[in-house]
């Protein structure tokens, strides 16, 4: 007993290893594949497949955001070669019209452009102001790709409808043998992990070199050009929208599609979208991808959204600062109801007797008080003339005689001007006595 207690410890690690060992051995191992979606630089740069692709091709690429080298054609330290491709990217209301004066210098002398002009920032038919859709004459408009599948959708069902009804009933047989087919492939087109949106709706493209080849292009975004009398050539065109023209500038030439959604990395793959860029940009020495980078300010954007509340807040602020800057006009009195001072008493007094009984009256006990001061300091001043009481007040104060006269033994009343003069005086004189 003592001896299975002692290894009962042992026991048990050699149980929970075998249990260990059971539960590793019927473990069933499954392998699936998580989508993490696309890389940071994938991100950071929408256009990686196409930059990619063309690399792959021997083609040397340089991505480069914002439009600010292009008056120079010179981006960092690099200068844009006579035989180079530019693909410019959201264009839209961002491009000056002295950046496409010098870019039609440029395709003159041989240069070539691919331009994407839809712009995410602003309203896509609103742009009829871009100087660059006015230099091709072209316009921009926007229509969804649903609209134009419903107008497929119709015309399919008006076809079928005049069809005889006996191809109808050979094709509704042919449908029905074939249907479990068609069903396995829409299953599988949903089950790929790169699937284009609009499978259904592509859109013809013909080149220069590929006469003979059908091409299709799927460029996702409902956003077309419309002609105002463009004189270039139209590559890929849905009733009356056009997708993809081409222009010959001088020995240069310009492609013009009117969304970069066709050149995306989500949607390069569809259709012979990356084939037919390859053949547009193919032949060139350096290939320049320069996407837009320029957002709208925040000033911008908000008049963008809504003009009239802009309007209606700045006439709010004007009313608001209108009633709170001050006015030009008269002083305002105020009129104080509390208790007064007593320098007010008094100055309200001498106003009050200058204006009722003249300068004599406020000159006169001014006078008494001085010279009952020099009678009272120096006896026997008041038995002396007024010529000896003039040169005692003299010797006294150093005042000249003419001062001493005018203030206090000139007669009364005396002008306003004078009066003033005549209190100064008496004022310095009893400060010196």
């Amino acid at each position: 007993m003592a001896n299975l207690r002692a290894r009962l410890p042992q026991l048990l690690v050699v149980l929970l290893g075998l249990l260990v060992a059971l539960w590793y051995y019927n473990l069933e191992w499954e392998e699936k594949e998580i989508d993490l979606g696309p890389s940071l630089e994938a991100r950071r740069n929408p256009v990686l497949a196409l930059q990619r692709l063309l690399e792959s091709r021997g083609q040397t690429v340089q991505f480069v955001r914002g439009f600010a080298g292009l008056e120079r054609l010179q981006f960092a330290d690099m200068t844009v070669g006579p035989d180079d491709a530019l693909v410019l990217l959201n264009t839209g209301r961002n491009l000056r019209q002295p950046q496409v004066d010098r870019l039609w210098q440029w395709m003159e002398a041989g240069g070539r452009v691919l331009v994407a002009v839809d712009n995410p920032h602003f309203d896509m038919t609103a742009l009829d102001d871009d100087p660059l859709l006015d230099q091709l004459g072209l316009g921009l408009a926007g229509r969804y790709w649903d609209e134009l599948a419903e107008e497929e959708d119709t015309e399919d069902e008006e076809d079928a409808d005049a069809e005889s009804p006996a191809s109808s009933e050979e094709d509704s047989a042919d449908t029905s043998d074939t249907s479990s087919d068609t069903e396995t492939d829409k299953n599988a087109d949903d089950n790929a992990g790169t699937e284009c949106r609009w499978r259904d709706i592509t859109v013809p493209v013909t080149l220069d070199a590929h006469d003979d080849v059908d091409l299709q292009m799927e460029f996702v975004s409902g956003v077309s050009f419309t002609d105002m009398g463009t004189e270039a050539r139209i590559l890929s065109a849905y009733e009356e929208k056009l997708f993809l023209v081409h222009q010959r500038v001088g020995a240069g030439e310009i492609y013009a599609i009117p969304t970069m959604q066709a050149l995306h990395n989500e949607n390069i793959h569809c259709e012979d979208n990356a084939y037919a860029v390859w053949q547009m940009l193919d032949g060139s020495d350096n290939v320049w991808l320069i996407l837009n980078a320029d957002s709208p300010s925040f000033w911008r954007h908000l008049w963008e959204l809504s003009a009239f509340g802009c309007i209606a807040l700045l006439a709010a602020l004007a009313i608001w600062l209108w009633h709170k800057v001050p006015r030009f006009g008269p002083v305002l009195e105020l009129h104080t109801t509390g208790r007064r001072q007593f320098l007010d008493h008094i100055q309200a007094t001498a106003q009050f007797l200058f204006r009722k009984q003249g300068s004599a009256a406020l000159i006169t006990p001014l006078r008494e008080e001085i010279l009952q001061k020099l009678r009272l300091r120096h006896p026997g001043f008041s038995q002396l003339s007024t010529d000896d009481q003039i040169a005692k007040v003299v010797q006294l104060s150093g005042m000249s005689r003419t001062d001493v006269q005018l203030a206090l033994y000139r007669p009364l009343p005396v002008p306003d001007l004078a009066f003033v003069d005549m209190v100064q005086r008496l004022q310095h004189l009893r400060n010196a006595l």
